[in-house]
């Protein structure tokens, strides 16, 4: 289980958007990590339904945009 104050992916890493996350998130897309940051307020907490400390993703799909996201919705495979 993931230490809330660990990230789980790094910047530059390429990896897959996961298969259960909401279409609007596009599962299965490869995508990079272009920036790692703590949900460190409350409204971030809010935003993104995440735990105090949790890292939050900025990624960048292979098309240009961008999104921020729950490490939960990302996967180093295209399996899960």
């Amino acid at each position: 289980m993931q230490n809330k104050n660990e990230s789980l992916f790094s910047w530059g890493e390429e990896v897959y958007i996961s298969k259960k996350a909401p279409l609007e998130i596009r599962p299965g897309e490869l995508v990079f990590i272009v920036g790692v940051m703590k949900a460190d307020t409350k409204f971030l907490q809010k935003e993104y339904q995440v735990a105090f400390g949790e890292a939050l993703y900025t990624i960048e799909y292979m098309d240009g945009t961008d999104r921020t996201l729950s490490g939960k919705y990302l996967s180093r495979n295209n399996k899960d």
